[in-house]
């Protein structure tokens, strides 16, 4: 069971459970919402399949920043427990090839497929690398920082002032529907960190600025970590996601 808090122990326990052949219980958090999912598990996918590498160190926020909500922890921490049940007893379904998306806001959970890749699991040795944790007090300074975090208001300069501004929308379809930034590119998250091959992301040069948006930030910022590892440099992500541009900018939602 994974309750770490930085990406480089979190690839370690992957590809030791893969070496190993041992289920791994993932739980993960940021701000308002959490994370869970079964990796390894009878030829299911791995952490891999949902992040195939290690993104750069300086574009992962650092605690002070992104902070979470305090009671959080304990919440996924018993659905990491009860997906542990179910892997010792054999009894239901657990979470391999799906990811439960928890949203403490709304006390709202989603569940996402993602597809196992072959290549996740050609780990030879383990991965000898070390990044700062929570638990670190030192402060850091994150140079040429690759994913910006903004707010509506910035979203908003950025659109006023850039025409080649790229903004991607990784919701699901019925999302969408409901409600949209416009103008703006459509491409579900669960595609995009699998690299299914459809024509909105083809469409996006990663030599340019990107902005990418969810719900509530927490997807969007996956999304950039799978664009990044494809070559995307100039990555920002809107921290409040549409619950935020919808409350402060109402007229400037497309609905329908």
């Amino acid at each position: 069971m994974d309750g770490t808090d930085n990406f480089s122990s979190r690839y370690l326990i992957n590809d030791a459970c893969i070496l190993f052949e041992k289920p791994l219980i993932h739980g993960s958090i940021h701000l308002f919402e959490g994370m869970v999912s079964v990796f390894n598990f009878q030829g299911g996918p791995t952490y891999r399949c949902l992040f195939p590498e290690q993104p750069d160190s300086s574009s992962i926020p650092s605690c002070a920043e992104a902070g979470v909500l305090g009671v959080l922890p304990g919440i996924i921490g018993c659905m990491q427990a009860m997906e542990a049940i179910k892997v010792i007893t054999g009894r239901g379904q657990p979470l391999s090839g799906k990811i439960l998306s928890y949203n403490s806001l709304s006390n709202s959970t989603r569940i996402i497929n993602l597809q196992a890749l072959p290549q996740s699991r050609e780990i030879k040795e383990l991965p000898d690398s070390c990044e700062p944790s929570c638990s670190d007090s030192s402060p850091k300074i994150c140079l040429n920082k690759k994913i910006v975090e903004i707010s509506e208001d910035e979203l908003r300069e950025m659109m006023a002032k850039k025409k080649d501004l790229q903004i991607l929308d990784v919701r699901e379809d019925w999302e969408r529907m409901q409600s949209r930034i416009d103008p703006s590119l459509h491409q579900p998250l669960g595609t995009l960190v699998n690299s299914v091959p459809v024509s909105p992301l083809d469409c996006l040069i990663p030599e340019k600025e990107v902005v990418v948006y969810c719900k509530a930030g927490v997807r969007s910022r996956m999304a950039c970590e799978a664009l990044q590892s494809i070559g995307f440099n100039h990555l920002f992500n809107l921290s409040p996601g549409m619950d935020g541009w919808m409350n402060m900018f109402p007229e400037l939602t497309h609905r329908g």
